[in-house]
């Protein structure tokens, strides 16, 4: 599939909502010490977004401090889908964090968000995925909140995520931003 179609899938996953309001503070739970992330990497299989499908969608809201000027930007995270198919909060991983502001509405989103579980031979896996969501601010287009070059991270990323052993992938994610870690 050529990147600008890929482009266009990823457009259910982006949040132009510029109007919304995100009007509570929320904190998101941490991992405590002496836990993993990730819990048994080995579980995990690396997976394109295309192979999932929203069965309860939500969507990043536009944050509220930024309501009246032109802020835009784009956040690419990596997370893992559980076997129920609800985002395991803990794994997410932003490759391209940008504003916390959009980075903690995009966490906020994803506790509510479900996917059709992801199967492999018939057995239900827990799967990680590169989503992208962007945030336009009022008057400005998507080339101004860089999603031509976060949807090319995202390629990038996932084809790398394919190639080499989870574990690999895992390492790579543990020291980036997380949603315990981000603060609005």
């Amino acid at each position: 599939m050529d990147s600008f179609r890929r482009s266009a899938l990823f457009a259910s996953f982006l949040a132009f909502s510029a109007c919304a309001n995100n009007h509570g503070v929320e904190v998101f739970p941490s991992v405590g010490a002496g836990q993993l992330r990730f819990r048994d990497p080995a579980s995990i299989v690396a997976a394109k977004p295309d192979t999932s499908r929203f069965l309860e969608p939500a969507f990043p809201k536009y944050p509220r401090s930024f309501d009246g000027i032109s802020i835009s930007g784009t956040v690419v995270e990596a997370l893992v889908i559980d076997t129920t198919g609800h985002v395991e909060l803990s794994t997410v991983s932003f490759l391209q964090p940008d504003r916390s502001e959009f980075t903690h509405s995009v966490c906020a989103s994803l506790q509510k968000v479900r996917f059709a579980p992801i199967s492999i031979q018939g057995t239900k896996r827990r799967a990680l995925i590169i989503q992208v969501h962007a945030f336009v601010g009022p008057g400005a287009g998507s080339d101004e909140a860089g999603l031509p070059a976060a949807a090319a991270l995202r390629d990038r990323a996932e084809d790398e995520f394919l190639r080499q052993p989870i574990e690999t992938t895992i390492a790579k994610l543990e020291p980036l931003p997380h949603c315990d870690t981000i603060r609005p």
